[in-house]
């Protein structure tokens, strides 16, 4: 089962699109991106195609424009489960055939839910991309959903919701998520809980399937030694798909944070407590996306933040502490997450929120705005080596409906950046008096301490199962 995490190159604490490009430092600021060339089917599939003739390859990489967010409100994970199905079966081929028809040319079909998309993707020898992307349309466009496979799905996605109490980071973070967003479609953990993932029916996942596995809610990114009969073979296969109107459902506002609020999840025996903090953040569209990028990496998206060199190196309280801003298509969170033993929770959180609150209040120097400008433009190069990170990040811009020249006048656009924006933006974005706090420990050993903050909302980890 292939469950993907919160997102895809996180960098630096925050979402980072970049792409590959032809890259030249040497005093331009602008990058020229790769060629590439797109059209668009009738039935409204686009396609990209990025050639590379550097080594006999062709990968390919499917955007559904549907991701867990998309999960009717009582079943959550129902997009998780129908992406993990499409290689569990076709109308003609059953799981064990798939994965051997994949494993005889050396590859096989990867699916990743995040909260806003979902991505089908596989590679293959230039001599078999055409093979390969029979079998890989097969499994997109004829599923099978059988009943025995969803059944043993479904138990697999249940005995993971269950073990997730053991895992005190990750259970942290579907309990934050919930927290925070409350009757937010993001409130919903991607791979669901026990009473969501039981109330699925096939009919629920053929329905998913039919309304969201749609061309014109699709892009198509391929990448390699790029013929033209594969375009044939490939625009012939996906031209036969056919189109559906439906509208999107419209998010739900996000909830109102209005001073500060407190959530303390109990697990006996808990040696360590996890922290998260923070409030409503950005959509991906939103214009002060890279002034925020670099207001957060002086916060505590980079390993000299401050967070990171007051928390961790001169307070000795935890051993990792960050914080990041996650744009999506609707508001993302704001948030900074931590661990920090039991005896010392009270003092983590009193020391992060004055951090935040000087960190309102005072803005920023120069010196930090120069440094994290440079981290940044110093990561970008890293950032786009490869012809599939192009497709990924192309794909991902036209989702989120942004311009390529995101790609190319990166650098310049991170250079206009001066003290007043960062300083504008943390004021705007980033108010510690306005927001949650949740703590998921011991509650014999840290509740009173997080008490001292104010009012405690009490939860049993069991209950969040």
């Amino acid at each position: 089962m292939r469950v993907l995490v919160k997102n895809f190159f996180l960098l630096g604490g925050f979402l980072l699109l970049s792409a590959c490009a032809s890259v030249n430092l040497g005093g331009g600021s602008s990058f020229e991106l790769r060629d590439y060339k797109e059209v668009t089917l009738e039935n409204g599939l686009r396609v990209l195609y990025v050639s590379d003739d550097s080594l006999p390859y062709v990968s390919f990489r499917m955007l559904i424009g549907s991701g867990s967010a998309t999960d009717p409100a009582t079943q959550a994970g129902l997009a998780s489960l129908t992406s993990d199905l499409l290689s569990k079966g076709t109308r003609e081929m059953n799981a064990i055939q798939i994965s051997e028809a994949f494993g005889q040319y050396g590859t096989e079909f990867g699916s990743m839910v995040s909260e806003d998309f979902t991505v089908l993707s596989t590679t293959a020898l230039s001599f078999h991309a055409p093979e390969v992307f029979k079998l890989y349309s097969k499994v997109i466009l004829k599923p099978g959903f059988d009943k025995k496979e969803i059944r043993d799905l479904k138990n697999q996605y249940i005995a993971q919701s269950i073990k997730r109490i053991d895992s005190p980071g990750y259970f942290a973070n579907v309990a934050w998520q919930n927290y925070l967003f409350e009757n937010h479609p993001y409130a919903k953990p991607s791979t669901g809980t026990k009473k969501s993932i039981s109330s699925i029916r096939k009919k629920d996942v053929n329905k998913f399937y039919a309304r969201n596995y749609r061309p014109n809610n699709s892009i198509l990114a391929v990448v390699g030694k790029i013929d033209q009969s594969l375009k044939k073979e490939i625009e012939a296969n996906m031209g036969q798909w056919k189109s559906f109107d439906s509208k999107k459902s419209n998010f739900s506002a996000f909830p109102s944070i209005e001073g500060r609020k407190l959530r303390f999840i109990h697990k006996n025996g808990l040696v360590q407590a996890q922290i998260r903090l923070g409030t409503k953040g950005i959509k991906r569209s939103n214009e002060d996306f890279l002034t925020l990028r670099v207001a957060n990496t002086i916060l505590g998206g980079a390993f000299s933040s401050r967070l990171v060199n007051k928390i961790r190196a001169q307070l000795g309280l935890t051993y990792s502490i960050y914080s990041s801003f996650d744009a999506r298509e609707d508001f993302g969170p704001f948030e900074v997450s931590t661990f920090t033993k039991s005896q010392t929770v009270g003092k983590t959180l009193e020391e992060i929120l004055k951090l935040l609150e000087k960190f309102h209040q005072e803005g920023v120097s120069e010196k930090e705005i120069s440094s994290a400008k440079a981290y940044l433009k110093g990561l970008f190069p890293r950032s786009i080596e490869t012809p599939e990170r192009l497709a990924y990040n192309l794909l991902v811009l036209r989702y989120y409906g942004i311009s390529d020249d995101y790609l190319n006048d990166y650098i310049s656009n991170i250079d206009k950046i001066d003290v007043a924006d960062v300083n504008r933006v943390i004021k705007k974005y980033m108010n510690p008096k306005n927001m949650k706090i949740l703590v998921y420990g011991d509650k014999k050993a840290s509740l009173k301490q997080v008490q001292a903050l104010g009012p405690v909302e009490i939860k049993e980890a069991g209950d969040l199962l």
